[in-house]
């Protein structure tokens, strides 16, 4: 009787040692020696952390909205293309047949891009400190403005009344700004039934840009 006491006494040792040592051999292999010990935070105690936690499951992974497209084909058969230095483009208003052209004073002004027969409406695009200019292939002038408002293509040189933004609008096309003097950006426009181009605070005129061979 005490014999088999004795015996039972032994299994039970050798058991709970077995326990013991498995147990550490999972700890040694980075398993967390109490699962459920945390460190609770106390209110308003930003140093408090979690400690011994299971890794949580990855966030799934959220896909982004595709971007705006790179060229749009419409209709009237043109491709528009978004604007990027180093291309030749004509700009389009938007909707019509008219493009920005170089006058023989300077001043910028519409006409029908099949009636350019020398070619001014062909505007090649630069950058300058993270700002566009365009520049006419048959002039080589910039597209610029001056104090008055005017648009015009007279300066030889990239500078500060020269430097274009471009910017999308939501119903198409794009909008042209340029600074004016350090506090404001200025918009390119045409107003309804005029060819002459201009600067203007306000309102909204939408460029269009097709690559230019």
């Amino acid at each position: 009787m005490l014999l088999d006491i004795l015996f039972q006494a032994v299994l039970i040792i050798l058991s709970i040692h077995k326990g013991i040592r498995k147990y550490y051999s999972l700890a040694d292999q980075g398993f967390p020696k109490n699962p459920f010990s945390i460190v609770e935070k106390e209110p308003n105690d930003s140093s408090a952390v979690l400690t011994n936690c299971a890794p949580e499951t990855p966030a799934a992974t959220i896909a982004e909205a595709p971007g705006p497209a790179v060229e749009d084909e419409f209709p009237d058969g043109r491709r528009y293309v978004v604007p990027w230095p180093g291309n030749k483009y004509h700009i389009f208003l938007d909707g019509t047949d008219q493009v920005i052209c170089s006058h023989d004073d300077g001043k910028l002004h519409l006409c029908d891009a099949d009636k350019d027969d020398l070619q001014l409406h062909t505007w090649v695009c630069v950058e300058k400190d993270g700002y566009f200019g365009f520049f006419n292939t048959h002039t080589g002038k910039f597209i610029g403005h001056g104090n008055d408002g005017w648009m015009h293509s007279t300066a030889r040189y990239h500078r500060d009344w020269e430097l274009i933004t471009v910017r999308r609008h939501p119903e198409g096309g794009y909008e042209l700004l340029m600074p004016y003097w350090s506090h404001t950006l200025k918009k390119v426009r045409v107003f309804d039934g005029s060819k002459t181009v201009v600067l203007k605070r306000y309102g909204t005129t939408r460029w269009q840009f097709v690559k230019a061979k």
